[in-house]
């Protein structure tokens, strides 16, 4: 407690504004990057370029929040629960803004000879596998190589911390992939299946 009493106040205030500035503009990005992939790329015909606006939307929604972890540090909040709830918010928020956008821009730019409810549900079963491979991929690169420096290097030790369990980050991929579900049952109907094999 002494120790956040004794930050000057007024340079603390300047960080956590710039900072949430500096998210807010992240946020747009991702959400501007989701619609322009979208765009670009789901009226192909090609079956992996159909595949790229799932590929950015699922790599945004795992790498940002480790950025909004590291911010949230640098913002110096009073608790660690603080910094935990904020990021939390933070990665709900990137979550909710790019699947609306994803999902409405991909209604846009389906054709009139489409039968759309065939055509989301494609998109939603290519979202939940790519989601399924990104996620598998973060956790073997990043949560073994953390480990890893962690344990041969002392010098990083304090900046990345030890490899451990993170029931946020795991409850949030779980609630994404239900969402997923949920919305996809209807248009993609052995979507369970998948995500009980997942």
């Amino acid at each position: 407690m002494e120790e956040y009493a004794s930050r000057d106040v007024s340079r603390l205030f300047l960080i956590r504004v710039a900072i949430n500035i500096f998210i807010v503009i992240l946020l747009a990005l991702a959400v501007f990057a989701v619609q322009q992939t979208v765009t670009a790329f789901v009226g192909s015909t090609d079956a992996v370029q159909q595949l790229v606006p799932s590929i950015v939307l699922s790599i945004l929604i795992f790498t940002m929040p480790l950025g909004f972890e590291f911010l949230a540090k640098a913002e110096q909040w009073r608790t660690p629960l603080f910094t935990i709830q904020l990021t939390v918010v933070r990665s709900l928020t990137l979550r909710v803004f790019s699947l609306y956008v994803f999902f409405y821009t991909v209604m846009l730019g389906r054709t009139e000879v489409m039968c759309w409810e065939t055509y989301l549900g494609q998109q939603v079963y290519n979202l939940f596998v790519v989601t399924f491979v990104v996620e598998l991929g973060m956790s073997c690169l990043y949560d073994v190589s953390r480990r890893f420096v962690w344990r041969h290097s002392a010098k990083f030790r304090g900046f990345f911390g030890p490899a451990r369990f993170q029931p946020i980050k795991n409850t949030l991929e779980l609630i994404f992939s239900q969402s997923l579900v949920w919305f996809g049952t209807y248009y993609c109907p052995m979507l369970p299946i998948l995500a009980a094999a997942k």
